[in-house]
């Protein structure tokens, strides 16, 4: 009976001490902590090309010194600087990020950015894959519109003739060069020279050089204004042509039915 008084004192004096509360939760040393998005960023920076159009993305810092992205086509349109609040990995080589356009009002939006085939030059942005074209604005604007031009490589296949003269010129391929091959109907032609250097002037217009394979030292500059090609119609040297067809034959033909 003692034993049993002595427990129940016991007792009381603990529920006194701690008034009947819980003990504490014991504080973790080391509480786990959220994994950082090492996202590769000095690798990305400059200026990134639409394949599918126009537009590009620039990936750089700001005035602040942290990594912004910026987006517009060289036309003269463009986003400002949009912030990068947060980014998330969702796959081994895909991040989503969660954006904010400063100079649009803040506008909140997200970026979706994948980067397997960066080792290539290029990455994928939300559904458009994107080529690198460099750091500097001017050069990138260069390089873009001479890439364009590539794109007009199978437009331009085929012989196209004056609207109102007797010139024509032919576009081939021949042993994976572009060539061209001037010259006047009824009247002597040039020869098939290959195209090596196109710099862009403005629009659809290039400054196009091209040389003889026979000999080394012809060579043949022209202009050529590509901005109504999809009508077909193009200005070469200064003189509006149309499509006249894709061989000799048809395109003489053509010429005759309005010259002849």
């Amino acid at each position: 009976m003692k034993k049993i008084l002595i427990l129940l004192i016991m007792l009381l004096m603990f529920t006194a001490c701690t008034n009947g509360d819980e003990p504490e939760t014991p504080v973790k040393d080391n509480p786990e902590v959220k994994e950082e998005i090492n996202f590769p960023f000095e690798e990305l920076e400059g200026y990134w090309v639409s394949q599918s159009g126009n537009g590009y993305f620039l990936i750089y810092k700001n005035d602040a010194n942290e990594y912004s992205f910026k987006e517009g086509d060289f036309d003269g349109f463009e986003t400002g600087e949009i912030d990068i609040r947060s980014i998330e990995k969702m796959g081994d080589t895909k991040y989503y990020f969660e954006t904010k356009y400063i100079d649009m009002d803040g506008l909140i939006g997200n970026k979706v950015i994948d980067i397997k085939e960066l080792e290539m030059s290029y990455i994928q942005i939300e559904e458009d894959k994107y080529v690198f074209v460099g750091f500097d604005e001017y050069q990138a604007k260069l390089a873009h519109k001479a890439r364009l031009f590539a794109l007009y490589y199978d437009k331009l296949i085929g012989i196209w003739n004056g609207d109102d003269t007797n010139d024509f010129v032919s576009f081939f391929i021949q042993d994976d060069e572009f060539m061209l091959a001037p010259g006047l109907y009824d009247s002597d032609g040039f020869g098939s020279l290959a195209i090596h250097s196109y710099i862009w002037v403005e629009g659809a217009k290039y400054e196009v050089a091209a040389h003889s394979n026979q000999n080394a030292d012809f060579l043949f500059e022209f202009e050529l204004d590509l901005k109504d090609i999809d009508n077909d119609k193009i200005i070469y040297n200064g003189v509006s042509m149309h499509f006249g067809g894709t061989d000799f034959n048809s395109a003489y033909e053509e010429y005759a039915k309005r010259f002849h």
